[in-house]
């Protein structure tokens, strides 16, 4: 059984990778640390699934960046 603190260091490494997927646009890999029926809600809207939710984040890029900066296709 883990403890505590290896629980928290758990949290923050997976955190760590979501924020590194997200701010790199690496959204597949960011959905694919979701649950199957996991939901990402957002300010924005919300997506559930792997695959919904990386849909969804390169959706709100789209709608924010010019095509020529995406860097997951």
């Amino acid at each position: 059984m883990a403890t505590a603190l290896e629980e928290k260091d758990a949290i923050r490494e997976v955190l760590a990778e979501y924020c590194f997927r997200l701010d790199g646009g690496q959204f597949s890999e960011m959905g694919a640390l979701f649950t199957a029926d996991g939901t990402w809600d957002t300010a924005f809207g919300k997506a559930t699934g792997c695959a919904a939710i990386a849909d969804f984040a390169r959706g709100l890029r789209d709608r924010r960046l010019p095509r020529e900066n995406h860097t997951d296709k």
